[in-house]
């Protein structure tokens, strides 16, 4: 008799649950939607309860937000939308949330701003902020609170206004959060942003195209962990979106366009709290690897009369903190390449096996305040061959961007300069070699000052036409290349027991870039040392 009364009992709650079930998916979507507000749009295929596991999930979900056509839109869907440990009477009835895991499986996410792409005068991050997470709930939940969050296979696309091509892309996210809590007091103290413990992201591929319009960066496998400190990439790319016989019909005027592969970028001992919560990035390292620059110039182009700042000025103006401790390169490369007006081919120059560490570099007052220097070492090979030692340190404190820069070039052929000099001077180096440059001076916006050590054997040049890469009058070649070998050009230095210290002195061009302005301070110090009726360079007696 009892077992028949327990069987009977038995039955009654299981048809009372079977009866609840679809009473409750009616009632939670009536809560859901009044929680969420009137202006989050959702829709999905089904809806799955489970009150012996207090689980709900959602299949084949699309959400969009807002609904009206505010300038930020989101639109959503997932294959599939699951909540575990969820308290169904606390939805219900209560103004708080707590659960144990949501999980989300394929989600995909597009964002859509009016702006278009090529109107934008700051950078979208700022369009973003328009969208603060406590908004989502906010007069449908005091609190939430989620012991886990597990993203899968994911991938987002942001557009601008009715163009249809993506600008920015992430794909294969996964993500794991835990212990995260999200109300209005964690919203007033973080900028609408929650809360967490712990969490990590996984990215496949991501890609954005930059807002210059000319390039596009790409990474492969970026994690992301809150507990390591650490954000690491692989493959990362700039590229141009245009080929070189392209960019006469696509660029306005000269521009350098920027070729950039690293084959591996580590970011350690980052504060990921000061990055979401306060929008301050302090990196302790940074880790470049494998890393190799291209920059390209066609001077058939106009030339952008457009001024230029130094870039550590510009830096310290950000509104945005930053503060990189240490940035360590190695196995670098950096080739600048230019299309001059007439040449059969381009010039270039190349600087390889670069080893560099650049330190405290900051756009944070009060880092400045601990330190007011950035300093770069670096060595590298000019040309494969002469070996280059060099110490920048920049005074953080010099509102002109004045820096010191010592170093030493040893070993290396004097024709390897060719392809920064001819465009200058139509003089070509035909012979010579340097044995060692020592060099220290001065610059900063206004211009360089300081003194070089050039020395140098057996100099042999060579005039070349104004207008022309080679002189078709050979008669006049070789009387003008006569002429500058035999009293205008000084062959060696030291010459007997005189060693010439050249002068460094120019003024800077205020549309060229800051390396424009180092090169002309080491170029007017060689031609100082070079050039016999130079009367600032000084002569001193050596054994």
């Amino acid at each position: 008799m009892k077992k028949r009364i327990v069987g009977i009992i038995f039955l009654i709650l299981v048809g009372a649950l079977f009866v609840s079930i679809p009473f409750l998916k009616q009632l939670l979507s009536e809560k859901i939607e009044q929680k969420l507000g009137s202006n989050f749009y959702y829709s999905y295929e089904d809806i799955s309860v489970s009150l012996l596991h207090r689980k709900i999930e959602f299949s084949s979900l699309k959400f969009a937000y807002p609904k009206d056509s505010s300038n930020l839109q989101y639109v959503g869907e997932a294959a599939s939308f699951s909540v575990e440990g969820f308290d169904f009477m606390a939805l219900i009835y209560s103004q708080s949330l707590d659960l144990g895991k949501i999980e989300l499986i394929q989600p995909s996410l597009k964002t859509r701003l009016k702006q278009e792409v090529n109107q934008r005068e700051k950078t979208d991050t700022l369009n973003l902020e328009q969208l603060n997470f406590y908004s989502f709930i906010e007069g449908g939940l005091n609190q939430l609170k989620l012991g886990e969050l597990n993203v899968q296979s994911g991938h987002f696309d942001w557009f601008y206004g009715s163009q249809d091509s993506v600008w920015r892309m992430i794909d294969g996210i996964d993500l794991k959060i835990k212990d995260f809590t999200l109300d209005s007091i964690v919203a007033a103290e973080n900028n609408g942003w929650f809360i967490l413990d712990d969490f990590t992201l996984n990215v496949n591929h991501l890609m954005e195209k930059l807002p210059d319009s000319i390039h596009v960066l790409t990474a492969d496998s970026v994690r992301m962990s809150y507990k390591d400190s650490s954000i690491t990439m692989a493959n990362v790319r700039m590229m141009p979106r245009f080929n070189r016989n392209e960019l006469p019909g696509v660029l306005p005027h000269q521009q350098d366009v920027f070729t950039l592969k690293v084959s591996q970028l580590e970011l350690n001992y980052i504060n990921i709290d000061h990055l979401i919560y306060k929008k301050q990035l302090f990196v302790g390292e940074v880790g470049i690897d494998g890393f190799d620059l291209n920059v390209y110039r066609d001077k058939s182009l106009p030339f952008p009369h457009i001024y230029k700042p130094l870039p550590i000025p510009e830096l310290l103006k950000l509104e945005f903190e930053m503060t990189l401790d240490s940035v360590l390169i190695s196995n670098g490369q950096v080739a600048y390449e230019q299309q001059n007006v007439g040449a059969p081919e381009t010039g270039i120059i190349v600087f390889d096996q670069i080893d560099a560490i650049l330190y405290n570099l900051t756009s944070s007052e009060k880092q400045v305040d601990k330190y007011a220097h950035t300093v770069l070492n670096t060595t590298a090979l000019l040309q494969g061959g002469g070996k280059i030692d060099l110490n920048v340190d920049f005074d953080l404190l010099d509102t002109n961007g004045g820096h010191r820069l010592i170093g030493t070039i040893t070993d290396f052929d004097l024709s390897d300069l060719n392809q920064i000099i001819l465009p200058l001077t139509h003089v070509k180096v035909k012979e010579g070699k340097s044995s060692q440059t020592s060099f220290n001076f001065y610059a900063s916006t206004f211009g360089t000052e300081g003194e070089i050590e050039f020395r140098y054997d057996g100099l042999k040049v060579s005039l070349l036409d104004k207008d022309e890469y080679e002189l078709r009058n050979e008669k006049r070649k070789w009387l003008g290349s006569l002429f500058l070998n035999t009293l205008v050009v000084r062959e060696s230095n030291p010459k007997g027991n005189t060693l010439r210290i050249g002068t460094i002195q120019s003024e800077r061009n205020t549309e060229k870039s800051i390396f424009n302005l180092w090169w002309e301070g080491i170029a007017s110090g060689m031609g100082s040392t070079m050039i016999n009726f130079k009367k600032d360079a000084k002569e001193v007696k050596i054994q």
